[in-house]
């Protein structure tokens, strides 16, 4: 959705974010599409999108698990590129 800016403005930053927590989440064994994904999108990224998409995908992951009453109150999440 993000890398072909599908519905939204293309955002490579954040796509490689979710393609980088889809990937995490591959059982071994499990095609290798969503890491494939994640990869071909990198080719297309600079090494400063790459190193704040890594950032990204850390403050997201700790978000969504993270219940929102252990988290200081009103404590942004900045997933702006």
């Amino acid at each position: 959705m993000y890398n072909d800016g599908e519905g939204v403005s293309e955002n490579y930053v954040l796509a490689y974010a979710w393609h980088n927590l889809a990937a995490a989440q591959s059982e071994q064994g499990a095609p290798l599409s969503r890491q494939e994904a994640r990869d071909s999108l990198r080719l297309r990224m600079t090494n400063e999108q790459v190193a704040r998409a890594q950032k990204v995908s850390i403050e997201i992951y700790a978000r969504r698990v993270t219940p929102t009453s252990a988290r200081a109150p009103g404590a942004p999440v900045d997933i702006a590129p």
